[in-house]
């Protein structure tokens, strides 16, 4: 397969170095999109511009909370994914909620269920909350294959929101898709959440969809009050100020059962509730206070320098989340950095998916890589900078 990794400079621009990548506009190729700085209008429009030039191609694009391209980190870009694949088709799509759930799950197999599909990596838009049965009825549904992605991330237009968008317009309350296909696809998954669990067991004893009502049979606020301190019901300006104040940011709940996974909580001036980000839980979920640890970050980032290099992988992606880039600085540039030889790509997102022990899982404040390939090409991390990466100072004593 043939790669190409595009921070947006012009049309034109984008042409050329298609040419130089060897890959003809006429061939079938699909191609990602995830914006920083284009309104949703802007996006759609830089995708019919594309599926203009390429007519044979797949196209499918998100908002996002920044991008990724060769370990640098861009705050206001816009980058272009291009995979030709040589033995593998691509199929896209675009799906709604109307419909329930499970019957949503077999929308977006229904297509690709006789290809041998191998990897979905799926886009959610409009501060979706059903992301987390949508990823629970996949794992009952798609069996091995492996679900990547997340919900997209707010650009860095003031009010722009998170969508997702195809060269037909952008999907409202919906999803789109682009699953690999075919016999000789390899896929490669896992994640470094970097989440370090600090306390006994606890359990959400009454959820009503994102919002916690009981924790422990005692009202969730007044338990947090207790457990962790809250003494006001403060609303805090933007994401930064969040992540520096807000004591529910710093501190996530790590859910028992799901490999380490994690959600952030928040407080709902609105409903006068805590609640949690873009998600929902059941009722008797069982969870353990957490907090994101610089330390475990790099222990998780040599665990999967050491499996990486055993798997072939041809265009490696990360799906990242916007609070790890609060909380870790330009978490890009280092926590990336044993990668860069790999021209590594990616996007910060509001919450990610990945696959953890064979299941897939709904994830905040972690990093997703994904590598796809058709051919024996391996990556050789580059271990040195773990010299540097291990003197990273830990926040244990600010915490």
């Amino acid at each position: 397969m043939i790669t190409l990794n595009y921070i947006f400079k012009n049309i034109d621009d984008f042409e050329e170095k298609l040419a130089e990548q060897r890959i003809s506009l006429q061939e079938e190729c699909l191609v990602q999109i995830f914006t920083a700085n284009l309104t949703e209008e802007d996006a759609v429009l830089l995708a019919q511009e594309i599926y203009s030039r390429m007519p044979a191609a797949k196209i499918i694009g998100a908002s996002a909370s920044g991008v990724i391209n060769n370990g640098e980190q861009y705050d206001k870009d816009t980058l272009i994914i291009v995979e030709k694949f040589e033995k593998s088709e691509v199929v896209t799509g675009s799906f709604s909620w109307e419909c329930p759930t499970e019957e949503l799950v077999r929308d977006v197999l229904s297509e690709i269920e006789d290809k041998h599909p191998k990897v979905v990596r799926v886009l959610f838009g409009d501060y979706c909350n059903r992301v987390h049965p949508f990823v629970e009825a996949f794992n009952e549904i798609g069996g091995a294959i492996v679900l990547a992605g997340g919900l997209a991330g707010e650009t860095s237009i003031e009010n722009g929101g998170c969508f997702v968008f195809t060269p037909e317009g952008v999907v409202r309350n919906g999803l789109v898709t682009a699953a690999v296909c075919g016999e000789n696809v390899k896929v490669y998954n896992s994640v470094n959440n970097s989440q370090e669990p600090l306390s006994p067991v606890y359990t959400i004893t009454k959820c009503e969809g994102n919002v916690i009502r009981e924790i422990e049979g005692i009202p969730a606020y007044e338990w947090l009050e207790k457990n962790l301190g809250l003494s006001s019901k403060k609303i805090y300006k933007d994401w930064k100020d969040t992540a520096s104040n807000d004591p529910l940011a710093r501190f996530p709940i790590v859910v028992e059962g799901h490999n380490g996974a994690t959600r952030y909580m928040r407080y709902d001036e609105t409903l006068d509730e805590i609640a949690l980000y873009f998600c929902g839980l059941p009722s008797g979920t069982r969870f353990r206070i957490g907090y994101t640890s610089p330390i475990r970050c790099v222990e998780g980032c040599h665990s999967i320098c050491d499996d990486i290099a055993r798997v072939p992988i041809e265009a490696l992606f990360c799906y990242s989340c916007r609070f790890r880039k609060i909380y870790l600085g330009n978490c890009a540039k280092w926590e990336l950095s044993p990668f860069l030889d790999a021209n590594i790509c990616g996007a910060f997102m509001l919450c990610e998916i990945g696959m953890l022990n064979g299941r897939s899982e709904l994830l905040n404040g972690s990093c997703v890589f994904n590598g796809v390939a058709e051919n024996e090409a391996y990556i050789m991390p580059n271990m040195d900078v773990f010299e540097n990466l291990y003197n990273i100072e830990n926040d244990n004593k600010e915490l």
